[in-house]
């Protein structure tokens, strides 16, 4: 009867609509990328994209997510996540313990700005902030939108302390992306270390950055045991 189909049409309907679902949910399926020892961190891949959550020492709810997208890359992003491409070409790095991770990894080419000169002992950095080439910001009222846009400079690392970065809202409209790091916050030496990873995917250097963290980790344990 014509009860009968109608109710039938009705359940194909549901039933293909479930399974169109189901496809669209398994392209953006997401899995997780190790991140065993640091607790101020996470990162997942994603189709097309790898997302990083910088996570608040306090509550350990997500402060800022991030799309690592790679440039021949054009997915389409949730609302929620900022854009970066990379490899990040330019970046400041407002720690000595970030450059030391862009060091490891052979990556301090893309350092245009940094803390002062008198708290650096790298003589890469040290030549290229007297001649020009890196930016020193000796305070945080030094670090303006035209010095970084001067260098190109796409991402500013900084040490978080909970506080939204000076000028954020306007450095993001103009392309540049401030990231709290809270490596000074992990616990366990190893917490500290794994930081690495999340320079490597910003620097294209993810496999480096993974191997390097593992022998650490190996030699670690070693010593530890002794």
């Amino acid at each position: 009867n014509k009860s009968m189909k109608h109710t039938i049409y009705l359940l194909l309907i549901l039933v293909l609509t479930s399974c169109g679902a189901g496809k669209s949910e398994a392209t953006t399926k997401t899995s997780d990328i190790q991140i065993s020892y640091a607790r101020h961190f996470k990162m997942e891949q994603r189709t097309g994209y790898v997302v990083v959550h910088i996570l608040q020492p306090e509550t350990g709810k997500t402060e800022r997510s991030f799309a690592l997208v790679k440039k021949e890359q054009n997915p389409e992003l949730p609302s929620d996540l900022i854009r970066i491409d990379v490899p990040v070409k330019n970046m400041a790095v407002l720690s000595t313990t970030h450059l030391g991770m862009l060091n490891v990894l052979n990556e301090l080419r893309c350092v245009k700005g940094t803390t002062g000169e008198a708290f650096i002992s790298n003589r890469q950095i040290k030549k290229g902030i007297r001649t020009g080439e890196i930016i020193a910001f000796n305070d945080e009222a030094s670090i303006t939108p035209e010095r970084l846009l001067s260098k190109h400079i796409s991402v500013v690392m900084y040490s978080g302390f909970g506080k939204e970065f000076p000028n954020d809202a306007k450095l993001q409209k103009l392309g540049i992306f401030p990231m709290a790091n809270y490596d000074w916050r992990e616990e366990h030496p190893l917490g500290k270390a794994e930081w690495v990873k999340l320079f490597g995917y910003l620097t294209g250097t993810e496999e480096k950055a993974t191997a390097y963290f593992e022998e650490l980790k190996s030699t670690y344990f070693t010593l530890t045991k002794e």
